[in-house]
């Protein structure tokens, strides 16, 4: 697929996106797949740890429990947002300071806000920063995180060159993201399955809660939608995993699918009521096809928690 590197021009319009999709962590509308709590605790695939295992949405905790025996010095976060995942690293005692950066100005004050309003000001450094084009200190980092943001980066092959270039050796690159097709531009296979579902669930369950329309069909937006909408939104995630193997030896990756889910629940998992047994029903029985297509490698995974070590 071709690409291009986000130039300065589109930049502007990145910024303007996030500021203005700026999520502060709160009991907003559910619109996501992931907004279902039945999906998330009760049918993605889970982390495992000794003889147990714990949700996909505790995928910080996870890593800390499974390879982080002592304090780590200094850790990064790529992509920020609101700055809650560097919160939790040190509130959970993962490292002693953290920097981070983020390419919306709105999100960078905001997290600088929160972090001042919790006292944490003096351990953790939040800045702005484009992904695609920063330098990061030599061998400063002993783990860094992505919580959604490698799949926004165009200039892949900088961003990992500073990655390695500033992690600590034995250190970690810790990532939860789509790692799926590039620009949303899924394959037949994918869109037929999802329309077949669509037209099987009740219309009581397809009302699109963000339009109000019913949800009868889905196709996957066009390359110059994208490209106008937001311009990095996946732009080369489809190369993340290539990337990650180039640089990395030790790699674990745990696949938690949404090849399916993703798309054919957006914007319509509000109509889901997790309190009847009947909808939870639905939902566990979509989550298992997602789950079969790809553990019977029908189709590759479109979302995943990896762990890479240099």
């Amino acid at each position: 697929m071709k690409w291009k590197i986000i130039k300065s021009k589109s930049i502007s319009k990145v910024e303007s996106f996030w500021d203005k999709n700026i999520k502060i962590h709160s009991n907003s509308p559910k619109v996501s797949w992931l907004d279902s709590p039945v999906i998330l605790h009760g049918c993605l695939n889970l982390l495992p740890i000794d003889d147990r295992r714990m949700s996909i949405t505790q995928w910080i905790l996870w890593f800390k429990e499974k390879y982080v025996s002592n304090v780590l010095e200094c850790g990064l976060s790529l992509g920020t947002g609101d700055g809650t995942l560097d919160r939790h690293a040190m509130q959970m005692g993962i490292c002693r300071k953290m920097d981070s950066y983020d390419i919306s100005p709105v999100s960078v004050e905001t997290a600088n806000k929160i972090n001042k309003e919790q006292g944490l000001s003096d351990k953790i450094t939040c800045r702005i920063g484009d992904l695609n084009e920063i330098v990061l200190e030599k061998n400063k980092y002993d783990v860094i995180f992505s919580s959604m943001a490698l799949h926004h980066i165009s200039n892949l092959s900088h961003l990992f060159s500073q990655i390695t270039r500033s992690l600590k050796d034995g250190g970690f690159l810790v990532a939860n993201e789509y790692v799926g097709p590039s620009q949303f531009q899924w394959n037949e296979k994918q869109t037929k399955i999802i329309n077949d579902l669509l037209k099987i669930l009740p219309k009581s369950r397809k009302l699109d809660s963000r339009t109000g329309i019913l949800k009868e069909s889905f196709a996957g937006p066009s390359i110059e939608y994208m490209n106008e909408n937001d311009p990095s939104e996946a732009i080369r995630s489809d190369e993340i995993l290539e990337y990650i193997l180039k640089h990395f030896n030790s790699v674990e990756k745990i696949e938690y699918g949404g090849n399916i889910l993703h798309m054919l629940l957006d914007g319509i998992i509000a109509n889901f009521d997790e309190e009847k047994e009947y909808d939870v029903a639905l939902l566990r029985l979509l989550s298992y096809i997602d789950s079969m297509l790809i553990s019977e490698k029908v189709m590759p995974s479109d979302f995943a928690v990896i762990v890479a070590r240099k």
